[in-house]
């Protein structure tokens, strides 16, 4: 259901396009983000989309719970009134509905496992492209995931999976390019994926959502390519030395 894949080798000088406008530089693997601690969590030099994301999401979740949701199992009704998708309340003029149901959540496990992944790949990408491009990707490809799983079936959709398969989608692209940093989330990641996959398979997962922000960002990943490469070749690769450079 979620995966996410290394973003190839490291360039050689001078051959690569140049990184994205905002790029933060910021920590991708599990030990930087070890050492980062709980600074990880506050936007800042080192990060500001990806942080920001996990935020707000953490926040709408306990602004829910101390409003009465459960915090385990919401009930459908609830998190209607909340924001989630839905064919007929988009039809009815819901379309607001596009953008709060990203930052929703059927409980906090949901919460935790996409917020884990949301990190993962917002850090990634962010110190790739820059803020900017890193909050565009995930609001967008939430917006064409609602919009996939509007048109495939009327049951309500909340979470963030598929704006963080957006996130993914748009590393995806750039991992087969020589645009990427050279670095990986590392093999752990993609093990979380894996648990994903297996929850879902007992989980009702709104598979349409996934694959509609999958595509939205693998589009965005090509159209950041492209526009990286206008900006020509960079000289000094914005990426640690060899010694640093570690897997998580």
């Amino acid at each position: 259901m979620l995966f996410l894949l290394p973003i190839g080798r490291r360039p050689e000088e001078g051959s690569a396009p140049a990184p994205a406008d905002g790029a933060s530089g910021g920590p991708t693997t599990v030990k930087e983000i070890g050492d980062a601690g709980w600074r990880i969590l506050i936007p800042g030099r080192h990060a500001i989309a990806a942080p920001l994301l996990l935020d707000v999401n953490v926040l709408v979740y306990l602004v829910m719970v101390i409003c009465g949701v459960d915090f385990l199992s919401p009930r459908t009704i609830d998190l209607l009134g909340w924001g989630a998708v839905q064919r007929d309340a988009l039809m009815a003029g819901g379309w607001w509905r596009l953008l709060t149901y990203p930052f929703l959540h059927a409980g906090l496990v949901h919460l935790v496992m996409n917020g884990v992944l949301l990190l993962m790949a917002g850090l990634l990408l962010e110190a790739t492209a820059g803020w900017r491009w890193t909050l565009a990707t995930y609001l967008l490809g939430g917006v064409a995931g609602g919009l996939a799983s509007a048109a495939w079936g009327l049951a309500p959709s909340v979470g963030a999976s598929g704006a963080v398969l957006a996130l993914v989608g748009t590393l995806l692209v750039i991992s087969y390019t020589r645009f990427g940093h050279g670095r990986s989330i590392g093999g752990w990641a993609i093990g979380l994926g894996l648990v994903n996959v297996i929850a879902g398979l007992k989980a009702r997962v709104d598979g349409a959502a996934h694959v509609g922000g999958l595509a939205a960002g693998m589009i965005g990943g090509g159209l950041l390519y492209l526009r990286c490469s206008r900006l020509g070749p960079r000289t000094s690769p914005p990426h640690p030395s060899p010694a640093n450079d570690q897997e998580g």
